[in-house]
């Protein structure tokens, strides 16, 4: 007994997609099956009704099907788009199949063609979705690119390795293929809220995130990534943040304060050896140790004049950190007090690197040095590795030369 043979070969066979062989011996069939050839008949019949008929809005009470949302997100927006010619076969594929149950495997096929052009149109807004879902406007990144440190204070979560490329449609494959398994899952459900969303024209609206210039582009979508990751830490506390009648300009200056803070508490982190090094000399010449640090929070016992003498000594950056002389009637603020506090805490209590080197010691006691007598030494073992191992040496030219 002869298989039957079912509507998803003769689509194909419609469709040019069999093999010489499989083409000939399905030929061979419809023209000694006269019901073959009524269903032949029908899927052409079927398919020249669809390239006359008009676009209609799809009725909202029929069941939200996987075909149904495609066809709704084609009607919504996108209109005029390069996938236009896919508009009519799917509303007419839609009908049939949820009012007749009839041609459901070209419904199928169509829908699933549909679904990856809309995926692979559209990926540079769907790999981030939820963050770009925070964004009104393209006015709006702008103003977040002009916040200093936003990137670096709130680091936004990656997606893939690279950002999605732009117009390959091999490459933009491969991207998704190398994404991890967790990320890919990430995608999928992000490509579903993605066709659900009823408002995505403003989203499709942000030029700034497929721009051509590359440089712009990727400051541009890791200052979108950051966004979202204030927004997850702060947003319930600044509902502003998220007031799209809020004058731009005004909300910038909110976030501004946020990222200062969170760049104060993290500059240990981020401080250079310059700065690591002029805390150190600072600590020394006044006396400070791990048993007494309390006493930066105390001005009558560390005075405002010698916490400036620090910040002189220190970079540019992290006195632009502080207020320290905006005003003259308090020239540092219980703020910045306790900011270089948290500071001096950190480096103190960092974890050396490595002591210097056992070499370097022995060759001061071999020229008769008492160790643990020598001042030098113990402000030398607060430096870090590199400056302690010239330091040293320098130390053990002086004491051969003698």
């Amino acid at each position: 007994m002869k298989k039957p043979i079912d509507d998803e070969t003769l689509v194909s066979f419609l469709d040019g997609e069999l093999t010489g062989t499989e083409r000939e011996t399905l030929e061979q069939q419809i023209a000694g099956d006269q019901h073959l050839q009524q269903r032949i008949e029908g899927l052409q019949q079927t398919w020249e009704m669809l390239v006359d008929l008009p676009q209609e809005t799809p009725n909202p009470d029929l069941t939200r099907s996987t075909i149904e949302l495609v066809t709704l997100e084609l009607e919504q927006n996108r209109q005029g788009s390069s996938s236009s010619f896919l508009k009519r076969p799917l509303l007419m594929f839609a009908a049939l199949c949820i009012g007749a149950g009839l041609l459901g495997a070209v419904a199928s096929r169509y829908s699933n063609a549909f679904r990856n052009n809309l995926l692979e149109e559209n990926l540079a807004f769907i790999a981030d979705y939820d963050s770009l879902k925070q964004i009104d406007e393209n006015a709006w990144i702008e103003e977040l690119m002009k916040i200093e440190n936003l990137t670096v204070a709130f680091p936004g979560k990656r997606f893939g390795e690279e950002l999605v490329p732009l117009t390959n449609s091999a490459e933009k494959q491969a991207w998704i293929e190398n994404l991890e398994p967790v990320e890919q899952g990430l995608l999928k459900e992000q490509f579903e809220r993605f066709v659900l969303d009823q408002d995505k024209s403003k989203l499709l609206a942000l030029e700034l995130i497929v721009d051509s210039d590359p440089e712009k582009r990727t400051s541009a979508v890791a200052t979108v990534r950051s966004f979202a990751a204030l927004l997850n830490n702060f947003s319930t506390h600044f509902p502003d943040l998220l007031n799209a009648e809020a004058d731009l300009a005004k909300r910038r200056e909110q976030i501004e304060a946020i990222v200062l803070l969170r760049v104060r508490e993290i500059y240990p982190a981020l401080m250079s050896e310059t700065d690591r090094i002029a805390i150190f000399e600072w600590v020394l010449t006044n006396s400070i140790s791990p048993t007494n640090q309390e006493d930066l929070l105390n001005p009558n016992v560390i005075e405002d004049w010698r916490l400036e003498e620090l910040l002189k000594s220190m970079s540019e950056d992290s006195n632009k950190l502080l207020q320290v002389g905006a005003d003259e009637q308090k020239p540092v603020t219980d703020e910045d007090r306790y900011t270089i506090a948290t500071w001096v805490k950190a480096v103190l209590n960092a974890e050396p690197e490595t002591s210097p080197t056992d070499e370097l010691l022995s060759k001061l006691e071999a020229l008769g040095k008492d160790l643990t007598q020598m001042n030098e030494l113990q402000r030398i073992e607060l430096l870090p590795e590199e400056r302690a191992r010239k330091e040293l040496e320098r130390l053990v030219e002086e004491e051969a030369s003698k």
